[in-house]
């Protein structure tokens, strides 16, 4: 940049410089000198073989990171997809912006067309779906998994993984279409994606499954990650508190905990293997471990009188709760989030994320009525109406109670709903509602 900075003061500055000086701006975060001197090398016409496509990234990555409204990206992205119509590049960058405005089905039909144009590109200019086509694939899975059509969504995951055996997000949405088959059919499938000779992919299964906590799949692969490399790393513990062993799995997080700056992963985990002891009231003295935040939330959960909850507290509740919700029975689970009531700052919304993340879609709707329920009773859950009513459809509708889906989803509708997934929704229970 300084070399850059004194060839433009003596004006020694040839014009395929400013997307240098782009680059640069753009690696420092400075999305508006990012996006000036990308757009001075476009109007310069300077032409750089295999790097033309190089600004117009610069510009729409420049515009998404400093937070443009995502109606203007894609209005310059439409721009640029005319300027580059063979290059799958653009048409990944607006999927993705597509995406992320939950219009859904418009942004499948522009990763389609990524793909396809990725299979046959033959140009020199940058391509990045070609890095990308992992993410692409398992964004599609996620589209049909949203729909309910889970044969697509499957072969979508997979092929996600195929591209990248390690991408976590894949690997969670096949396990979760997965989740309750039988044990031998899960160990056959995520065998013929990875290879049990190979050490990496272990890892990552056992790593993988820890979090999921599943204790069947999790006690297979950690059985091969002992017997076969030797390894004794954290998923024996993880083990231990999938198979219900909670105290067994405390002390050993609690090692952990105690010998470094634990990471929120582990804090979490600790935290829950705490709180899940059946004689948790027995480890108080135990508690001078923790640092000051963590034993705090401890005291809190073990002597709570009905006092406000501090929203310091509200991420730490949450991370727990991601951890003891696929575990714990329903009495301590229902006693863990009857807290839930009692922060400053509602946590509903997202407890009702996690609930539907795993699939506990029963639950979710169940959450759903008494959050409509108490709103109306004058209590802030930091929810509309509209919304309440809106996850509610979405929860029939991931039942395949598609004309009860239906009925909530057009009340959410007339009473403001506006976010762009209600329209696909609508659209895919209305689909499903014609085959009935």
């Amino acid at each position: 940049m300084k070399l850059l900075l004194e060839c433009e003061e003596k004006g020694d500055f040839p014009p395929y410089f400013n997307v240098y000086m782009s680059d640069s701006y753009f690696m420092m975060k400075d999305w508006d000198k990012a996006i000036v001197y990308a757009q001075k090398h476009i109007d310069s016409g300077v032409s750089m073989f295999g790097y033309n496509i190089k600004p117009y990234m610069n510009i729409i990555e420049a515009m998404l990171n400093r937070g443009d409204d995502l109606e203007v990206v894609i209005d310059k992205i439409k721009e640029f997809i005319k300027k580059f119509p063979d290059n799958p590049t653009f048409y990944m960058y607006m999927a993705d912006a597509l995406f992320s405005l939950k219009r859904y089905t418009e942004a499948f039909e522009f990763y389609k067309k990524a793909v396809e144009l990725n299979a046959s590109y033959r140009g020199f200019e940058i391509n990045l779906a070609a890095t990308n086509v992992y993410n692409i694939y398992y964004k599609m899975g996620y589209i049909y998994y949203l729909a309910n059509d889970y044969e697509n969504a499957f072969s979508y995951f997979v092929e996600s993984l195929k591209n990248k055996k390690h991408f976590f997000p894949a690997f969670m949405h096949l396990y979760m279409l997965v989740k309750y088959n039988a044990v031998h059919e899960k160990v056959a499938l995520f065998n013929s994606i990875y290879d049990i000779q190979n050490e990496e992919d272990i890892s990552f299964l056992t790593k993988a499954l820890s979090i999921l906590k599943d204790k069947e799949l999790l006690t297979y692969y950690e059985g091969i990650w002992i017997k076969k490399y030797n390894q004794k790393d954290l998923t024996i513990a993880y083990t231990l508190f999938s198979n219900g062993l909670y105290q067994r799995a405390f002390m050993k997080f609690m090692e952990v905990y105690k010998a470094c700056s634990p990471d929120d992963e582990l804090r979490s985990i600790t935290l829950a293997a705490c709180i899940l002891c059946s004689d948790a009231y027995s480890f108080r003295d135990n508690l001078d471990g923790f640092n000051v935040q963590d034993r705090e939330f401890l005291e809190l959960i073990f002597n709570f009188n009905d006092d406000k909850i501090p929203e310091k507290f509200n991420s730490i509740y949450l991370n727990v709760l991601r951890h003891i919700i696929n575990v714990a029975d329903d009495e301590l689970l229902n006693k863990y989030l009857v807290l839930a009531q009692f922060f400053e700052k509602a946590v509903w919304k997202d407890i009702l994320s996690i609930m539907i993340d795993n699939r506990m879609f029963a639950s979710g709707l169940a959450l759903c009525d008494y959050l409509y329920n108490i709103k109306s009773q004058g209590t802030d859950v930091q929810m509309e109406e509209s919304e309440l009513t809106f996850y509610m459809g979405l929860c029939y509708f991931k039942m395949e109670k598609y004309s009860e889906a239906k009925e909530m989803f057009s009340l959410a509708k007339d009473k403001g709903y506006r976010d762009n997934d209600l329209k696909d929704f609508m659209l895919w229970t209305n689909l499903y509602l014609r085959k009935m």
